[in-house]
């Protein structure tokens, strides 16, 4: 697959990668990583006569030069599909940091996991097993701090804890708690026993408890107040979260699905049919705008959401919702191309499930709120569908989850 953002060949590009080494290699002290070079320059003075320095310094330019190889190659694979892969690796154990690196390519920010990313990746072929566990966790935190919406405030924060965790790892590799002095998490100082896997292992968990808690976690996906102005569309992750929910119906039901495919950009021509995953509205923004604004609390919740494959000259109508979830169906049969969604074809399923639990009292259906209603009910079934998932996907041991977490607008 060619994934346009697989390119990493700008002065920006190659500014970002140098930090990055900087950070783990060095020290993690982010302004002087921001002015690398300046600061590079500084540290390795042409002025120094005394042989020793010179020999030192030249000793530790070559190792970060060594390091900087190494990393280059770890760096072009996150970002290129299948561009590199340890030979060294066992192949069941390699098919688990594939996995892994895909699902982290499609995050639409990674700066600041990136220095734990290559740190660890440094050690792949010497510890796969503890280094495919670190990665798993680290896809975790990246999409519990920083993808979920209105979790921090922005999207750097608490990340210099991060490269602290990643310069350690690197430069500290033989702790052990048998022989080293005694190590504490940064937030919950809880007392860490084992390897320098253990260390960072722990405070990564204890970074994502902290920054994300699972309460949190659950609420950032579901319905918002009344007065609040979020609107999920305009959720920078959600077509990463929605093409995840899809991956996880495809091998509920024992289909191939490439998540990457949500990677692929809308172009305007030499495009196929359902080559480019949309984001789509259940109740259309549009439809009884003159009652329910565009903005209306159940349009720009989560649950009426869905990825359809569109090409670049295709739109779909406003029609009321049962007619917009058959259009949806529609377009997704195989007969308008090969991404055929499963989150869409279960919206016939879903449909007929808020259309009885309204229908059960037999004026429902002629109240002035029916679609409102009908709209509500979709949205709950649907994000408590959303949370059930997320919890499998997205929650670490240990955590403890409310027992009364369904979504329900009508209780």
């Amino acid at each position: 697959m060619n994934l346009s953002r697989a390119k990493k060949t700008t002065l920006d590009d190659e500014n970002s990668f140098l930090r990055f080494c900087y950070l783990v290699y060095y020290e993690s002290n982010t302004k002087k990583a921001a002015k690398i070079y300046e600061t590079l320059k500084d540290r390795y003075q042409a002025v120094h006569k005394d042989e020793l320095i010179i020999s030192d310094n030249v000793k530790d330019i070559s190792n970060f030069v060594k390091f900087l190889d190494s990393a280059s190659r770890y760096y072009l694979y996150f970002f290129r599909d299948k561009e590199f892969l340890d030979e060294n690796t066992d192949l069941k154990l390699a098919t688990h940091v594939d996995k892994t690196i895909k699902r982290m390519r499609c995050h639409h920010v990674h700066a600041s996991i990136m220095p734990i990313y290559l740190a660890v990746m440094h050690k792949l072929s010497e510890y796969a097993e503890e280094v495919v566990s670190l990665l798993n966790l680290l896809e975790i935190l990246n999409f519990r701090v920083y993808i979920l919406p209105e979790i921090t405030g922005r999207t750097d924060e608490k990340q210099s804890d991060l490269f602290d965790f990643a310069h350690k790892f690197f430069n500290e590799f033989e702790w052990n708690s048998n022989v080293s002095d005694d190590q504490y998490t940064y937030y919950s100082g809880h007392k860490i026993e084992g390897t320098i896997f253990n260390w960072i292992g722990d405070n990564m968990l204890d970074f994502v408890k902290h920054m994300s808690p699972v309460e949190k976690f659950m609420d950032s996906l579901v319905a918002l107040a009344e007065p609040e102005e979020y609107n999920y569309y305009n959720w920078k992750g959600i077509r990463f979260f929605l093409a995840s929910y899809e991956e996880y119906l495809k091998i509920k039901y024992k289909k191939t699905y490439d998540i990457q495919e949500v990677l692929k950009k809308r172009r305007s021509n030499g495009m196929e049919a359902n080559d480019y995953l949309s984001i789509e509205h259940i109740w259309a923004s549009k439809n009884l705008s003159e009652k329910y604004e565009e903005n209306f609390i159940e349009k720009r919740r989560l649950g009426n959401f869905a990825l359809l494959g569109l090409n670049s000259n295709q739109s779909l109508s406003d029609n009321d919702i049962p007619l917009k979830i058959e259009e949806l169906n529609d377009f997704n049969s195989k007969n308008h191309g090969s991404l055929e969604m499963v989150q869409v074809a279960e919206l016939k399923i879903i449909l007929k499930e808020a259309s009885e639990y309204l229908d059960k009292d037999g004026e429902r259906r002629r109240t002035r709120k029916y679609f409102q209603d009908l709209s509500s009910k979709i949205n709950d079934i649907r994000e408590n569908k959303f949370i059930s998932f997320a919890l499998i996907r997205w929650q670490i041991e240990g955590e403890k989850v409310r027992t009364k977490s369904k979504v329900d607008s009508f209780t």
